[in-house]
Order: C-alpha cells, then structure tokens, then sequence
C-alpha cells in the first residue's frame, strides 16, 4: 500500500516457496511438495533407507533451492533414532 504522498508505506513478499510448500488448504488438499512426497521413495536410488531421508531434501530443492536448509523430518513410526543430516 501507498501513504499520501505515493511512496510505499508497507509491502509484503509472497516468495514461490510460500505457495509451493504451503500446508493443507482449508478443504484437506495437500500443498505441491507434499502431494510429491506421497508415495515417493525417500532415497533417491536403490532401496528405501528410512534413516537417510536425503531425497526428501532433494525434492524439497527441486521446488526452492534454498529450502533444503531448513527441512526437518520426523519418524512417526519410531522406528529411527533422531538424527542430523547436514548436506553441503
């Protein structure tokens, strides 16, 4: 929006990443990142390796390139031990 005098009083910036990796709308559909993850293989070849969830920053990348800086993953099974991937 504009003040009186024409100049920009505030503004807001709605980066692709917003919309792309939004959460679920209001009628349940998932946003596009995570409609690409359902059902997809977390590692990026060969077998699923549940404690090396590196495709998921691949994906994640594939729709923001700084995104995979700030992605977490949570095991909802149990199954794994919390760990930290650092990917550079």
């Amino acid at each position: 929006s504009t003040n009186g005098s024409g100049k920009v009083a505030n503004y807001q910036c709605i980066v692709p990443g917003s919309w792309l990796m939004s959460p679920r709308d209001s009628n349940g559909i998932p946003g596009p990142l995570e409609q690409s993850l359902i059902g997809s293989k977390i590692n990026p070849v060969g077998e699923v390796d549940y404690t090396n969830p590196v495709g998921i920053f691949h994906m994640g990348r594939s729709y923001d390139p700084c995104i995979s800086c700030a992605v977490h993953t949570i095991d909802l099974t149990g199954k794994c031990a919390p760990n930290t991937l650092r990917i550079l």
